[in-house]
Parts: structure tokens; C-alpha cells; sequence
């Protein structure tokens, strides 16, 4: 059995194994969604969305839906980039499965978003306005499992190598009792949130929605520490995790309490947990 890093990745791999995996495939429809399409049947170039073309779209299809509701891949990537990758990643299992005269068949638009993001160059790049439709379907294999898994693959490539900003103003921040957790990320710099006020639940904070300002830190942190924190915050039933715009112009992911658990509770009026009395 291969075990991805990510054990969610970890059960579909096994699923996509299954001998009556087929089975599972019934309703399910062909992918169109985040600037991605798959299909079985040939399309027109559709700008600003990559297609790719598999007579395993079913198969594929019921994989990125896998990945959107079983998965925590769309919360903290951008749902374009994640699935743009993913497909990128299947077409190069294709490409590479095609002969050598098949390659040369290749022209005009096809040949330059080969030369993008095909053949041997698996540096990142963007999804170009024009989009990409590059039909590579003769490399397909008779059973989906293969390019499934390169798909998967890719998946667990950035779950182990991707990243996101986070703001901690709480136990988590330097000097306090879970920084631990945040050894392995990267301190960016101090900055606060707006429109927000901070409680003092005493053993840590909690803030929520409200007047004021709350104080802490960002931090660049893998998305694999993610998990860990969110049983930590008890995400997404005590604290819940979520996208903010702080007052420094950056885009971070910060754990916002609920008003019910503050009531009762003292505000700490100048939002900083480090200047709490």
C-alpha cells in the first residue's frame, strides 16, 4: 500500500484501487469547475481555462470532487492554482506515455503550452489568460489508476511544500506556552486586526468580531502544520479558522472565536494577550 503524507490522500489512493472502483463513478459528472475542465471528447480552446482531455474523465472527475469535500486543499489554496496544478500533473503523465511521432504532431498553441508546462519542465507557472487545451489523450492507459495516482501525487507534492500566512495573537506568539508549535514557521513580522476585539478566557484569548484591535503576530507556516493547529483551536467548533485582510494590507488566516464562549468574560481593551493583567 503507498501512504501519502496526507492521510486523506492516503484513504482515496486506496479507494482508486478498489476492484469495483468503477462502481463508484455512477452520477458522477464531468468536471468543470475552479478554470478547469475534463472531459472525454474533444472541445474548443475555452480561454482562461486549462482542459484536459482523458477517457477516464469520469474517473478524474470523481477524484477532484474527492479532493474539494474531503480534503482541506480548497481552504487554504486558491481553488484555481490547486486544480490547475493537479491537471498540469495529468497531462504530463499523458504526454509522457505518448511516442515520439505522436509528440511531433503537436503545432502552434498546442506546442507552446507544451514548451510551458509539459515534457520535462515542472517549474510552476501560471495559467495563461488564453488557457491551455492540449488533447493528450493517446497516452492514456486502458485503466484510470495510473494517472489517477499522478494527480494524488501532486496533491501530496504541496501538501509537503506549500505554505500560507498565519496571525497568532495568542499562546501561539513568541514567549508563550504553544509557541512550540510554530517552530518550524517562518516569523514575517508584527501586525493586528481591525474590527475586532480580544477577550481574556484566562489560560488564552479569544477574540471576535467588534470595535477594536486585536495584536499579534504573522507568520509563514507549511499547511501541513495546519491540522495540528486546528485540533489545538478546536476548529471549527470553538474557534473557527478562516481568511482576513489585516492592517498591514497582507491576507492571513487567523482563528476567530464565537461571541457566546467571551460572555462572562473580561476584554482586554488594548487587544495585546502580551500586555494582559
Amino acid at each position: 500500500m503507498t501512504a501519502f503524507d496526507y492521510p486523506p490522500l492516503t484513504a482515496i489512493y486506496e479507494q482508486i484501487h478498489y476492484p469495483d472502483f468503477s462502481q463508484l463513478l455512477e452520477g458522477i459528472e464531468e468536471w468543470n469547475q475552479a478554470a478547469t475542465i475534463v472531459t472525454a471528447d474533444s472541445l474548443p480552446h475555452h480561454p482562461g481555462k486549462i482542459i484536459v482531455t482523458t477517457r477516464h474523465a469520469l474517473g478524474l472527475s470523481w477524484l477532484f470532487s474527492q479532493l474539494k469535500e474531503r480534503t482541506i486543499f480548497p481552504e487554504l489554496i486558491a481553488p484555481e492554482t490547486f486544480y490547475f496544478t493537479l491537471a498540469k500533473a495529468v497531462l504530463n503523465y499523458q504526454y509522457h506515455r505518448l511516442s515520439e511521432a505522436q509528440k511531433c504532431q503537436f503545432k502552434g498553441k498546442e506546442k507552446a503550452a507544451i514548451a510551458a508546462i509539459l515534457g520535462d519542465n515542472l517549474a510552476e507557472v501560471a495559467l495563461p489568460n488564453s488557457g491551455i487545451n492540449v488533447n493528450c489523450a493517446a497516452g492514456d492507459d486502458a485503466t484510470p489508476q495510473g494517472l489517477l495516482q499522478s494527480a494524488i501525487a501532486a496533491a501530496n507534492h504541496m501538501w509537503l511544500n506549500s505554505a500560507v500566512e498565519l496571525f497568532v495573537y495568542g499562546t501561539l506568539m513568541r514567549g508563550e506556552c504553544n509557541h512550540f508549535l510554530m517552530e518550524k514557521a517562518q516569523f514575517l513580522a508584527t501586525d493586528a486586526i481591525a474590527n475586532a476585539e480580544l477577550f481574556h478566557l484566562g489560560p488564552y484569548p479569544m477574540f471576535v468580531s467588534g470595535n477594536g484591535v486585536v495584536y499579534g503576530e504573522r507568520y509563514r507556516v507549511a499547511i501541513a502544520a495546519i491540522p495540528t493547529l486546528d485540533r489545538l483551536e478546536e476548529h471549527p467548533d470553538y474557534y473557527r479558522r478562516r481568511w482576513a485582510t489585516l492592517t498591514s494590507g497582507k491576507r492571513a488566516l487567523v482563528y476567530e472565536g464565537f461571541p457566546q464562549y467571551v460572555e462572562g468574560y473580561p476584554r482586554i481593551v488594548g487587544g495585546n494577550w502580551k500586555g494582559r493583567s
